[in-house]
């Protein structure tokens, strides 16, 4: 009786972790297809609005992670992060990033 309850007890162990390994490699797969969707994204036909990450100020040429559409014009963002903080006040973020593109002109 022993041996039986020993091995039935190993047995459910055995299932349990298999299920737990199935699980983690199906998230690093469903990981992994999240960060490939992400990095096709195709914004070279978008016709922004700036060549600058108004939050940053970084060059919209080195890449456009995020956008944001404001009075019908679209901002691109270098990831979500500088699109969120450009969210917090908008009209002084287009303000201050208008601001830095003039005086990078001069």
């Amino acid at each position: 009786m022993k041996y039986i309850l020993t091995i039935s007890t190993l047995f459910v162990f055995a299932l349990a972790s298999c299920g737990h390994n199935a699980n983690e490699q199906t998230k690093a797969k469903e990981m992994k297809i999240d960060s490939a969707v992400a990095a096709k994204k195709d914004f070279s036909k978008i016709q922004f609005a700036s060549k600058l990450d108004y939050s940053c100020f970084m060059p919209l040429t080195a890449g456009v992670g995020d956008t944001a559409i404001i009075d019908g014009k679209v901002y691109g963002f270098c990831s979500k992060e500088c699109k969120d903080e450009f969210m917090k006040n908008p009209a002084a973020n287009i303000k201050a990033g208008e601001a830095h593109e003039l005086s990078m002109k001069k």
